[in-house]
């Protein structure tokens, strides 16, 4: 018998989550949203959705604590790609249906460890990186949902009597705006659609072949790999803040009309001419600008990336 099972039959309790294992998680979410107390409804009968939310930000703070004090990590593959999922199906249920802010989902962290530390004494060690990772992929994250959101509303609306969302649309939400297929699919089905999951492996397939084929024709000279993150992180560089590229606006009304950007100010941190940093450049050598600030929209898979030019300041 499972330890939620055994709570709930010593307490004399019919569901799980009225046992003392999950109500003071909803007592802290309830005092961190301000919204309405946890009430058990289920199905139909939770007509808002708010207490699937309790439920589900209760389980996944549970689970993710537990699994990231193991040593586990958010990732693309494999078991970490399965605690990024869970946790960003907890952000997306605390943002939609609590309307809660950044932070709140991390905070529920010293309440599970309150709960279960003495059961399993490991997740007492480090409850500050706990939190410091699920805020950090919580962050990301909202950066991309609000965005992805917009297209995808942009994209159901462009149906016209058909229910089926197109397989490379899903596919651009993931491998554009990080946005896991199976995300997706939920908010699709939430709107009684379906994606064309054919579509969306043809479109994966495409732009695989497209990346393999950027790669045997040597264009890597200037790329970061993962020894060039490290030098930059090293001399204390950071990460290119790339907000701008969320700032443009349609030249026209018409549905089919292409977007201008907004010009960016940014500054040179870093040079890079054949997989080494440089201090000088030649006239007419290729090289790799490393800026604090860009509108450009980096290469991802089969997105390809944005095209432009930079003068310097005050350079006719």
């Amino acid at each position: 018998m499972g330890l939620e099972r055994l709570v709930s039959v010593i307490q004399d309790k019919t569901s799980n989550y009225d046992t003392d294992l999950f109500v003071p998680i909803f007592d802290a979410i309830q005092q961190a949203t301000g919204t309405v107390p946890y009430t058990g409804k289920v199905g139909v009968d939770d007509t808002t959705g708010i207490d699937m939310a309790y439920r589900v930000l209760a389980d996944h703070a549970r689970t993710l604590t537990v699994a990231l004090a193991d040593g586990g990590r958010p990732d693309n593959t494999g078991r970490g790609y399965v605690l990024r999922r869970i946790l960003r199906r907890a952000v997306r249920y605390a943002t939609e249906k609590l309307n809660a802010k950044p932070g709140m989902f991390a905070s529920l962290v010293p309440v599970v460890i309150s709960i279960l530390g003495d059961i399993f004494p490991e997740l007492k060690k480090d409850p500050q990186t706990i939190m410091d990772i699920i805020n950090d992929e919580e962050a990301q994250f909202l950066k991309t949902l609000t965005r992805g959101r917009l297209l995808l509303e942009r994209a159901i609306k462009k149906l016209s009597c058909d229910d089926v969302l197109p397989g490379d649309i899903a596919w651009r939400l993931y491998d554009t705006y990080g946005f896991p297929v199976d995300l997706t699919q939920l908010m699709v089905e939430e709107k009684g659609l379906q994606i064309d999951m054919v579509g969306y492996e043809e479109a994966k397939k495409q732009a695989q072949l497209l990346s393999q084929a950027k790669g045997d024709a040597g264009c890597d000279e200037i790329k970061l790999d993962v020894h060039a993150i490290s030098e930059l992180q090293s001399k204390n560089i950071p990460a290119t803040d790339d907000i701008p590229k969320y700032s443009y606006h349609a030249v026209s009304d018409s549905p089919e009309s292409k977007y201008e950007f907004d010009p960016c100010m940014g500054t040179v941190l870093a040079l890079r001419v054949q997989k080494h940093f440089t201090d000088v450049v030649e006239n007419g050598q290729e090289c790799g600008v490393i800026l604090d600030r860009t509108s450009f929209y980096a290469e991802a898979g089969g997105q390809i990336y944005d095209v432009g030019f930079m003068v310097k300041e005050d350079d006719e």
